[in-house]
């Protein structure tokens, strides 16, 4: 018999018969087909379709489904492959026969079909189905994601991303005797493809989005229109509002037994009356091949509409055609002004209210509702605004056994706050009006709304309407009510036990470790588990009353969603039994996780937090590491002329200002070219920026680092490890008193040009281009959650050039599954059951999603997503701690202040390192209102302190009143985590940092 997805799965034993692994889709509604699912992408959908009926040879129908090159656009990401066949088989149940040997591109799909209706539909043969009853044959529809089996190709140039292909023909063999009346007989395939084209148009000066933001929504299912049931009529929803001025609506019909001498009619309505019922086309279906795929172009779908209902029926002349769907498509622009990705009638309810009741009373109330019947959250009460750029947080955290917990800092969170409210205007918004080109910071802000249930609530005296105004906003209006929130969710963290199983009984890859999250299926796991707020969010069964995802469904294409785990589960390549060292990880869309658990304290500082925070939440806005650029090539980490946290080189001690203060922020600008082989020094970056610039170069160069005999890195900043031969290179950051110029060899002369490795990453003579993250950034990728993939599926896909699979090492062709895949949407063998995936972690586990193992780079983490592909040699995921702590870094804000009174003196206080604990400070002073080789070499030595002190007083008798003095901190600190011994260091003394800012005092 059927299994339905009401039952918890487990592995098929060997020979269990075909049809017992078919997964039957859920029946919902009385539409004729039911909703499956509804994509929020910058960009389409493309179908094809093949009719196969009675062309059978030796039991199969081959068939080619084409996709034309124009159909998807240049740099386009495939994020969802569905195909869609129909197969006459007995009637009850379809016979095993009506699925074996079926195959997509040469790959087995009959185990990873899923079965639309379980009881069939009536055949349009003349025996019985276009009278109205099937007999003992039905018609069969099924579904397969078919992503993973377009094969991956990387370009010939290695700074351009890697493209899935899924232009050209691609062959369907499916079931079919040939000949007329004989089973199985199968009437054709179609296939569906959605896509996406992120950011906007560089020749616009990205005032206008590459492509706009489209709905995409898909029903599927069974139903045959016959002389017993005239009509079909399906209202589609989950696109929630179309665009009010052009919405570009158009739709796809799967549909088989269309004749041309037959006739049909197709209507469509935006509103709850037939009356205002449009004509769409007449007699559209008669290709007289079985099965085809009827794209309607420019739908009469009204500005505005909410909801549409289609209608086919026999339209009143003609002789009435018996006509079987297992699908519709419909895509539409939405209503989206301020460019966030979250449509303005989910963000305001006088955005609903004001429409003309005839479009909105669809939805008798507001929130919505989404296609489930689930409302939408809130966003109006929490302070969202469809005239300002809006970022909806949900945010989780794990808690070890000791006591330590994962829950960021709150400033960590106020820090991104504040980074996005002061934001500089969007081109984009400027373009659409909703932004001043001269706009002051908080005038055109980023609002960020972090929902971490009820922590860091506002004080009672708080009231959102501050948050309106530049004048009066906090960061607590980044705070969502706790009377609104799912998030702040402890999640204990699992022990993998020495003997490798987590609590449980479930392999886990790190013994000895807790909180090891596998990047995707593992963060889903967390993401996706079912939970009892009421309980304490107590793991519970779908539904039970109260029982919800931990990330409740009604927020995937508003919210982004972040983890705050342990580790990510991605082994050490020195040492596979540890997990690598992984600040976070992200994608381009709506999720990421930060895992500091194995850096300082076993969170992190604060400062690490919300830097990586930004960073991982920046690459969800389609951020890179070299900075997004007109080009679309993937330019090189760390390079000066981008000053990020995206950014590698400032991730880690942040963006100084001039008085030294580590700050956490995006570019804002885009600084002129910069070419390591014509470095200028008296130009230093070409432009005023807001903060100090920061290098590379040699310590031998370097007069202050050379005398003071700093550590010099002992990887690239890259994280890419040393070669031998390799000369020893030390960051630098620059003097704010010698700005605009940048002594970029450090030997403490403005003078000429010189060619230096400033990115430090072993490829000298580079050239770098500028990146302004607040014109690049794209918000609108909110709904775009990339789904699982696993190691074996990957490898299990046929290379189209060779007609096998490869085998490790060499590359897997294959890629992982469509956006937003859940298990109810696959067969038994899609994952789960080989793969350690989806379904092997259990929801009841208490270790869910612990196991540690990682599927990264099987197609849910997109090539491109961080950086090239030489961005993080040693692994996924972006900065590690072996990187973040190569070199000594150093201390932070140093300030002195002169002391009044008998005994006089400079009081100097510093913060520590955002990395590493040291162990002791040195403090040195020189005379003068600048530091340079001269006074340098008569520098003094102050005080040399313990680790855990950050302020002395100097009260030397040499300073007298009416001189200037500078000071600067070095800081003393173990040696670096997985080092590489080097000529220039042997990884066993410890490090001494680079300065600190300079400090300067007149007496």
């Amino acid at each position: 018999m059927l299994r339905t997805t009401a039952a918890r799965p487990g592995p098929l034993a060997a020979g269990v018969l075909l049809v017992a692994a078919l997964v039957a889709a859920p029946a919902r509604a009385a539409d004729a087909l039911n909703y499956f699912k509804n994509y929020f992408v910058t960009g389409d959908y493309v179908a094809v379709g093949v009719g196969l009926q009675h062309t059978g040879v030796n039991g199969f129908a081959t068939g080619t489904l084409t996709v034309d090159p124009a159909q998807i656009p240049p740099g386009a990401e495939v994020v969802a492959a569905y195909l869609y066949w129909q197969t006459i088989s007995s009637s009850g149940a379809p016979d095993p026969s009506a699925l074996q040997g079926a195959k997509f591109k040469g790959n087995d799909i009959s185990k990873i079909a899923v079965l639309l209706s379980t009881s069939g539909t009536a055949p349009c043969w003349s025996s019985g189905g276009a009278t109205g009853g099937g007999g003992s044959k039905a018609t069969w529809s099924f579904r397969a994601d078919v992503q993973r089996f377009f094969p991956r190709v990387r370009p010939a140039n290695p700074n351009q991303p890697v493209q899935v292909e899924v232009t050209g023909s691609h062959t369907v063999t499916l079931p079919d005797m040939g000949g007329s009346n004989q089973l199985p007989s199968t009437l054709g395939a179609g296939l569906i493809l959605v896509y996406r084209v992120t950011g906007y148009d560089p020749a616009t000066n990205y005032q206008r989005p590459r492509m706009p933001l489209r709905s995409v929504v898909l029903y599927d299912g069974g139903f045959t229109m016959n002389n017993l049931t005239r009509q079909m009529q399906v209202t589609l929803q989950g696109f929630y509002e179309a665009s009010r001025s052009s919405p570009f609506a158009r739709m796809t019909h799967f549909v088989a037994d269309g004749q041309a001498n037959k006739t049909e009619r197709v209507q469509i309505t935006s509103t709850a009356s037939a009356a205002d019922n449009r004509v769409v086309a007449i007699n559209p279906f008669n290709a007289n091949t079985g099965f085809e795929a009827t794209t309607f172009e420019n739908l009469p779908l009204e500005p505005g509409a909410m909801k549409a209902t289609v209608t086919v029926d026999p339209g009143g002349n003609g002789s009435f055609d018996c006509l079987s769907w297992s699908s519709v498509a419909m895509s539409m622009v939405v209503q989206d002004r301020d460019g966030d990705g979250i449509l303005d009638v989910q963000e305001s309810r006088t955005e609903w209210s004001s429409k003309p009741s005839r479009l909105a009373s669809v939805y008798p109330s507001w929130p919505l509702t989404d296609p489930t019947g689930a409302p939408l959250p809130d966003l109006g009460a929490m302070g969202l605004d469809p005239d300002v750029q809006d970022v909806l947080v949900h945010v989780d955290y794990l808690t070890g056994a000791d006591g330590h917990s994962h829950l960021p800092a709150k400033s960590a969170l106020q820090a991104v706050a504040t980074a996005l409210h002061n934001g500089p205007p969007r081109p984009s918004l400027v373009a659409s009006g909703l932004c001043a080109a001269n706009a002051a910071p908080g005038q055109c802000p980023i609002a960020v709304h972090f929902d971490v249930g009820s922590n860091y609530q506002p004080p009672p005296s708080f009231r959102l309407s501050s948050c309106a105004s530049a004048s009066t906003w906090t960061t607590d209006c980044a705070i969502v009510p706790a009377a609104l929130a799912k998030g702040g969710n402890a999640i204990p963290e699992a022990l993998c036990s020495a003997s490798g199983f987590s609590p449980s009984g479930e392999p886990c890859a790190f013994k000895g470790f807790a909180g090891v999250v596998g990047w995707k299926s593992g963060f889903r796991a967390f993401r996706d588990a079912p939970v009892n707020r009421a309980q304490g969010g107590a793991a519970c069964s779908l539904g039970q009353t109260g029982c919800e995802p931990r990330m409740p469904r009604n927020r995937k294409d508003i919210a982004r969603y972040a983890l705050f785990a342990h580790a990510l589960g991605y082994a050490s390549p020195t040492d596979p039994s540890v997990p690598r060292k992984t600040s976070g990880i992200a994608e381009c869309g709506g999720d990421l996780m930060v895992s500091l658990g194995l850096w300082d304290f076993q969170t992190g500082t604060a400062f690490m937090q919300g830097s990586t925070l930004l960073h991982e939440l920046g690459h969800t806005l389609c951020l890179k590491h070299g900075g997004v650029v007109a080009s679309g090539a993937l330019e090189p980490n760390c390079k000066p002329n981008y000053q990020s946290v995206m950014n590698y080189l400032f991730q880690v001690r942040g963006l100084l200002t001039p008085q030294g203060v580590p700050t956490i922020d995006l570019s804002k600008q885009v600084l002129p070219p910069l070419s390591e082989s014509a470095l200028a020094e008296s130009t230093g970056l070409g432009a005023a920026t807001p903060y100090l610039p920061r290098w590379f170069a040699p310590v031998s160069a370097s007069y202050i680092d050379t005398a003071l005999a700093t550590t010099p890195a002992t990887r690239r900043c890259d994280g890419s490890r040393l070669q031998p031969g390799d000369p020893a290179f030390v960051r630098i950051d620059g003097d704010p008193r010698l700005l605009p110029a940048v002594d970029w060899n450090g030997d403490g002369q403005i003078a000429g040009t010189d060619a230096e490795d400033v990115n430090y990453d072993g490829v000298p003579g580079q050239s770098f281009t500028g990146s302004n993250d607040f014109a690049t950034m794209d918000l609108r990728q909110v709904g775009a959650r990339r789904a699982v993939g696993s190691r074996a599926m990957s490898y299990s896909v046929i290379d189209p050039t060779t007609g096998v699979a490869p085998v490790p090492p060499a590359p897997a062709v294959g890629g992982g599954l469509s956006l937003d895949t859940g298990f109810s949407d696959l067969g038994f063998s899609d994952l789960g059951f080989s793969d350690l995936g989806f379904s092997d972690l259990g929801f009841s586990d208490l270790g869910i999603g612990d196991l540690g193992f990682s599927d990264l780079g099987y197609g849910e983490l997109g090539y491109g997503d961080l950086g090239p592909p030489t961005d993080e040699p040693l692994g996924p995921g972006d900065l590690n701690l072996d990187t973040a702590g190569s070199l000594g870094n150093a201390p932070n804000f140093l300030t002195a202040v002169a002391l009044k009174g008998k005994v006089g003196g400079v009081q100097l206080a510093w913060s520590a390192p955002n990395v590493g604990v040291p162990i002791a400070y040195q403090v040195y002073r020189v005379e003068g209102a600048s530091v340079t080789p001269t006074n340098f070499a008569a520098r003094a030595l102050v005080a040399n302190v313990a680790g855990t002190v950050t302020t002395i007083t100097d009260i030397s008798q040499v300073l007298k009143n009416n001189r200037t003095f500078t000071y600067f901190v070095v800081a003393t600190l173990p040696p670096p985590p997985d080092c590489t011994p080097t000529p220039a260091y042997n990884c066993v003394d410890n490090q001494q940092s680079s300065v600190s800012n300079f400090a300067t005092v007149t007496l």
